[in-house]
C-alpha cells in the first residue's frame, strides 16, 4: 500500500514557482468509514465488530464533551486534539471578550517520533571536549515508513487541483 500522487504544473503566473512541477497527493473519492475500521480492528483484536463500532461511535461524543470543557484529548499513537479559534484584535485588554472570538475549530497535532537522518558526527565544543551530534527528523507516527507512488490510474477519481 502506498500514498499515490500525480505530477502537477504550477500555472499561476504570480507565483515564484510558476512553471515548476510538484507532486500532488490524490485519494480515492470514497473514505474509509467506521465499518471498515471496525472490520480491521476486529481482526487485530479480541473485540467483536459490534463492540468496536459502539466504541468508535461513542468516541466522537466523548471527545466533544472534553473539547467543550476546554480540555485537550490525546489518543495514544494517534495524536492530540484541542479547540482553536480566531479573534478580533482590539486596542485595549479590557475590550477583549468572548464576543471577539469567531471561527472555532478542532486542531490536531499528530503524535511524532524522532528518527536519525544522518550519521553521528563528532563536534568539538569549547570547554566540553567532544560531543556526538546526530540530526533527527520528526515523523508523524501513523505514517512512519510511508511509501509514495506515482499514479495514472483513473480509478483514483482524481480531481484537478484548483489554482491558487
Amino acid at each position: 500500500m502506498s500514498q499515490k500522487y500525480i505530477k502537477h504544473k504550477n500555472n499561476n503566473m504570480k507565483s515564484t514557482a510558476f512553471g515548476k512541477y510538484f507532486a500532488y497527493a490524490v485519494y480515492n473519492k470514497k473514505s474509509v468509514g467506521t465499518d471498515e475500521l471496525a472490520d480491521l480492528i476486529e481482526k487485530m483484536t479480541t473485540v467483536n465488530h459490534a463492540d468496536v463500532v459502539a466504541v468508535l461511535n461513542g468516541l466522537g461524543t466523548v471527545m466533544s464533551h472534553y473539547l467543550k470543557a476546554g480540555e485537550k484529548v490525546h489518543l495514544k499513537d494517534i495524536g492530540t486534539f484541542k479547540v482553536g479559534f480566531s479573534s478580533i484584535g482590539v486596542n485595549n485588554a479590557e475590550d477583549v471578550t468572548a464576543n471577539n472570538i469567531f471561527n472555532p475549530r478542532v486542531l490536531f497535532h499528530p503524535e511524532t517520533v524522532h528518527i536519525p537522518n544522518s550519521e553521528p558526527k563528532k563536534v568539538v565544543t569549547e570547554g566540553n571536549g567532544e560531543k556526538i551530534v546526530r540530526g533527527y527528523s520528526v515523523v508523524k507516527k501513523m505514517i512512519e515508513g510511508i511509501v509514495f507512488e506515482e499514479t495514472h490510474d483513473n480509478a483514483m477519481n482524481v480531481e484537478p487541483k484548483p489554482e491558487p
